[in-house]
């Protein structure tokens, strides 16, 4: 009963070599046409590896944009992120890969993004107060976002647009 069983079995296994080799011989044809194939997805582990590697070389280069070591563009990049960004533009970059990588690792978690939300806060908070400790709001002071960009990003100082905005519109009350 057993060797039955083997024979039907090694017939089936016949059948499927002669239908295997046919379907490959096909496959075989329709690589070489230009027919779709649909690309390998890329395992999210190695995705979220380059996205770290990639985050961490730019978060490099910003930091060190902003001691002046990478020359003319990145004095150049240096006065964008304070001008953007004021005195926590020093702080901006480590904070990035911080982010990204607390993202990636509790994606799709709900306290995770609250704490993302409120580190973001916490961010601007500390932009604003950079802004109003440095005195950049006088009493005859009119708001003027370029005004606001050049002088943060000309003496690496206060909170930059994002947070001097913010700084101006909470101050303004009690400038009149």
């Amino acid at each position: 009963m057993a060797s039955g069983q083997g024979k039907r079995s090694g017939a089936k296994r016949g059948a499927s070599r002669k239908s295997s080799s046919r379907t490959s011989a096909s496959k075989r044809k329709q690589s070489g046409s230009r027919a779709y194939r649909p690309a390998e997805p890329m395992d999210s582990a190695i995705k979220n590896e380059v996205i770290l590697i990639g985050v961490f070389a730019l978060a490099v280069f910003l930091f060190l944009c902003n001691f002046g070591i990478v020359g003319v563009v990145g004095d150049t990049v240096s006065d964008v992120m304070f001008g953007l960004l004021g005195i926590p533009a020093y702080i901006a970059p480590v904070m990035l890969f911080l982010a990204v990588a607390f993202g990636i690792s509790n994606r799709g978690n709900r306290i995770a993004t609250r704490k993302l939300a409120a580190a973001l806060i916490l961010f601007v908070l500390i932009g604003m107060t950079c802004d109003l400790t440095t005195g950049a709001w006088k009493e005859d002071s009119l708001y003027s976002v370029r005004q606001i960009y050049e002088r943060c990003s000309e003496n690496h100082s206060g909170g930059g647009v994002l947070a001097g905005t913010l700084a101006f519109l909470s101050f303004a009350p009690f400038l009149w």
